[in-house]
């Protein structure tokens, strides 16, 4: 599911294969990716990762709007 970079906003959530949740972050990559904060693995290190490019399983996106 590759989007544009800009599609992804603060809160965001994405769902990626292997029940793989995460909130799309307020922080960026240099290329104005945003970060996923996200809990995959009992042995993370970090939970706010840059993985919105290196993922190519995302099966779906939810946003909000107003």
């Amino acid at each position: 599911m590759k989007k544009s970079r800009t599609f992804y906003r603060m809160a965001a959530i994405v769902l990626a294969i292997g029940v793989v949740i995460g909130i799309v972050s307020d922080k960026r990559n240099d290329r104005g990716v945003a970060y996923v904060i996200h809990h995959n693995s009992p042995f993370q290190i970090a939970y706010e990762e840059d993985i919105l490019e290196k993922r190519d399983d995302m099966t779906a996106h939810y946003r909000v709007s107003r």
